[in-house]
């Protein structure tokens, strides 16, 4: 099996009827509770008066992860 890149998402953003939000998401490494990556809606622009419609949907719920090269040697990661 071989991936080609992303299959896209289940459902699109106006089916969030609950408006459910993902307001932080961090990747430790186990072992030693040293972060590699973190991201927080707290961080982002104020998106309040952006019309999301104006936007491709793609660029607005994709996370680009710039993890360190060791990260691969991991034995363990969690992520919070």
């Amino acid at each position: 099996m071989q991936c080609n890149g992303p299959a896209g998402f289940c459902c699109s953003l106006k089916d969030n009827v609950h408006k459910i939000e993902f307001l932080e998401f961090e990747i430790k490494e186990y072992d030693t509770s040293r972060s590699v990556f973190k991201v927080s809606k707290a961080d982002q622009p104020d998106m309040a008066n952006l019309c999301l419609e104006d936007i491709p949907e793609d660029l607005v719920r994709t996370v680009k992860y710039k993890l360190p090269a060791d990260f691969l040697k991991f034995k363990t990661v969690r992520t919070l």
